[in-house]
C-alpha cells in the first residue's frame, strides 16, 4: 500500500536507533499489560451475559446437555439463554475443549473467559494492524503501535479483559475477514477467497450486528478497485460462496449430533434467540430522525467523551464498558487522527480508505437500523489507532522523530487509561461486585467440606438469603448449577430429610450468625473476598 511519506530524503537516509526502537516496543508492552495485569482479581461479572457464557461452557463440559438447567419451558429468561446455548454452542464447544485440555473447574471458567478475550482481541488487533502497515518501511514497528494503541482505547480495552468472548469472537472475525479482503484485492490470489468464505461461514453461525457491514465493505473496497465485474467473473468467488454454506449446515449438524439432538431442532432454538435479540440490535424502530441526537450522544459517550447515559437498549448496562470520565490525551491525539483520514483519503492512501470504509459502514448502520452501543462499534476502534498513526506519520516523517513520538504518545496514552481504570472506574466497579463478592471463596470452602465432584449429580443445599437473579446467576455458574438456594422458612424440613445443608451470611451481621447457631448449624470458616474485602461466614447444620 503506497505511502508517500516513503519517497522522502529522510525516510531513505537514516535507520531509527535500535534503542529507540526499543523504547517503543517497551510502551507498547506497558499498553497491553494494563489489558492483562489483575486479571484474576478483577471484577469481571457484572452484567447477566458474562455469568451466562460461563454456565454454557460448563455445560459442555460437565453436563450431557448444552442447556443444563436452562429449560426452554419454564420462565422467560430460562427459555432466553436456552435459546441463546443453542446459538452459541459453535463457540461454547471449541471454549469447552480447552475448559477440559486445562482441567479447569467450573468455577475457574471466568477466568478461562478473560484471557481468551484478551487473545481473540489481540488477533483481531494483529489483522487490523496487518491492514494498516501494508509493506511500508516500518511496518512492524507501526504495526505494534497500531496493536498497543488499540488495546490503550477505553472502548476496546474494557470489553478485551471483562470476558465477553461473544463480543471479541465478533471483533476477531471481523478483522481476519477485512484482512482476507483486502490481502485478495491487492494480489488476486484465490487462497484469500476461500479464507474469507470459511470466516463468513463460521462467522454467520454466531453473528453479531458488524457482520451486517461486512458485505459492504467488501462491495465498496472491489468496486473503488475497479475489479466488480472481475470478482463476479471468478468462479473461485462461487466456491469460496459453497464452503461458507457448507461450514453453515455441517457445523451446526456435526454439533446437533454430539449433543443428541436433532439439527432442526438446534437451528429451530439459534434462530429463535436471533429474532429475540435482533430486535434490539437491528431494527427498522432505530430508522428515525427523532433518534439522531440520541444516537450522536451515544456515539460521543461511548467512543470519544466517556461519559455514562441511559440512551439505547434499555436491558442492557454499558456501565461496566464505560469510563464516566473524560481520557484528556485521546481528546488531544484525536485532531491528529482527524489529520490523519482526510490527509489519507486525500493522497488515495489504500489503507486509509479501508479504515475510512469500515469506520464509514460502522457508522452508517448505527445511525441507520441500530444504535451506536460500544459493542456493535467495536471493531471500528482499530480505525482510530489506524488514523493517528497516519496524521503523526505525516508530520513526522523521519523514521527516528517518527518512533520517538509514537513512543511518547503510546506512553501518554496508555498512562491514562492506566489512571483512569485503576481509579474512580475501578472503585465503581468493586461497588457494583460487592453483592457477588466472596461467592467463590465461600463456594470452594462448601465444596471441600461436601466433597462433591463437579460431575455428580448431587446437589449441595445453601441456605443464602437476598440473593438477586443476576447474583443466583453467577452462584450457578460457579457451582455448576449443582448449587440449590432453598427459601429460609424449609430450613426445617430440609434438616429433617437429613440433608447436608449449609449457610452464608455476612461476617458482621452478628444476629444472622446467632439465629444459625440456635437453627442448629456450626461455623466452619470465614472467607475474604480479595478484590472488595467482603467477609463471609460460612456454616453447616449438625448432620453435616
Amino acid at each position: 500500500m503506497g505511502d508517500p511519506t516513503d519517497s522522502s530524503v529522510d525516510e531513505k537516509s537514516t535507520r531509527p536507533p535500535r534503542w529507540l526502537v526499543s523504547v517503543l516496543v517497551g510502551a507498547c508492552l506497558l499498553a497491553v499489560w494494563i489489558a492483562c495485569t489483575d486479571l484474576h482479581n478483577y471484577p469481571p461479572y457484572l452484567d447477566y451475559d458474562s455469568a451466562t457464557l460461563g454456565i454454557f461452557v460448563n455445560n459442555v463440559t460437565f453436563h450431557d446437555e448444552f442447556d443444563h438447567r436452562l429449560n426452554p419451558a419454564l420462565d422467560f429468561q430460562s427459555r432466553y439463554r436456552g435459546f441463546w446455548a443453542a446459538q452459541f454452542l459453535p463457540v461454547a464447544v471449541p471454549l469447552s475443549w480447552l475448559q477440559s485440555a486445562l482441567r479447569l473447574p467450573p468455577d475457574e471458567v471466568g477466568i478461562m473467559l478473560r484471557v481468551v478475550s484478551l487473545a481473540l482481541g489481540l488477533c483481531g488487533c494483529f489483522c487490523a494492524a496487518l491492514v494498516a502497515v501494508g509493506n511500508r518501511r516500518l511496518a512492524l514497528v507501526e504495526g505494534i503501535f497500531v496493536v498497543a494503541f488499540t488495546f490503550s482505547l477505553p472502548p476496546f480495552l474494557l470489553y478485551a479483559r471483562t470476558g465477553p468472548v461473544n463480543f471479541l469472537v465478533s471483533f476477531c472475525l471481523y478483522w481476519v475477514a477485512v484482512l482476507l479482503i483486502v490481502r485478495f484485492i491487492a494480489s488476486g490470489a484465490a487462497r484469500y477467497l476461500y479464507g474469507a468464505g470459511i470466516v463468513a461461514g463460521y462467522y454467520a453461525l454466531v453473528p453479531y450486528a458488524p457482520i451486517l457491514t461486512l458485505p459492504l465493505v467488501a462491495i465498496w473496497l472491489v468496486w473503488r478497485r475497479g475489479m466488480l465485474r472481475q470478482v463476479l467473473l471468478n468462479k473461485h468467488l462461487y466456491a469460496a460462496g459453497a464452503i461458507a454454506l457448507l461450514i453453515y449446515i455441517a457445523v451446526p449438524y456435526g454439533l446437533a449430533t454430539s449433543q443428541g439432538r436433532t439439527y432442526e431442532s438446534l437451528r429451530a432454538q439459534a434462530s429463535r434467540f436471533v429474532a429475540l435479540r435482533s430486535r434490539r440490535t437491528v431494527s427498522w424502530d432505530h430508522l428515525q430522525l427523532a433518534l439522531l441526537i440520541d444516537k450522536a450522544t451515544k456515539l460521543v459517550h461511548q467512543h470519544f467523551y466517556f461519559r455514562r447515559d441511559d440512551l439505547g437498549d434499555p436491558t442492557r448496562e454499558d456501565q461496566v464498558w464505560t469510563l464516566d470520565a473524560p481520557h484528556l490525551v485521546w481528546l488531544g491525539l484525536l485532531p491528529f487522527g482527524l489529520v490523519g483520514l482526510w490527509t489519507g483519503l486525500r493522497e488515495r492512501d489504500e489503507a486509509t480508505r479501508v479504515f475510512g470504509t469500515v469506520a464509514a459502514c460502522s457508522y452508517l448502520l448505527a445511525f441507520s437500523f441500530s444504535f451506536p452501543e460500544g459493542r456493535y462499534l467495536l471493531t471500528a476502534v482499530p480505525c482510530y489507532a489506524a488514523f493517528v498513526l497516519g496524521g503523526l506519520r505525516r508530520m513526522a516523517r523521519s523514521p527516528t522523530v517518527r518512533i520517538g513520538v509514537l513512543t511518547g504518545a503510546l506512553v501518554l496514552m496508555a498512562a491514562n487509561t492506566h489512571a483512569l481504570v485503576r481509579g474512580e472506574y475501578n472503585a465503581s466497579m468493586i461497588r457494583l461486585w460487592k453483592p457477588m463478592a466472596g461467592m467463590q471463596e465461600a463456594l470452594a470452602l462448601i465444596r471441600g467440606h461436601s466433597g462433591l465432584r463437579y460431575n455428580s449429580s448431587e446437589r449441595i443445599f445453601i441456605v443464602w438469603p437476598g440473593l438477586s437473579f443476576k447474583e443466583r446467576l453467577y452462584l450457578q455458574m460457579l457451582g455448576n448449577f449443582q448449587i440449590a438456594v432453598p427459601p429460609a422458612d424449609t430450613i426445617a424440613s430440609h434438616a429433617a430429610s437429613g440433608r447436608t445443608l449449609f449457610a452464608v451470611a455476612e461476617a458482621r451481621d452478628h444476629r444472622a450468625i446467632g439465629n444459625r447457631e440456635q437453627q442448629g448449624f456450626r461455623l466452619l470458616g470465614e472467607v475474604v473476598d480479595p478484590v472488595s474485602g467482603r467477609r463471609l461466614v460460612v456454616m453447616a447444620d449438625d448432620e453435616s
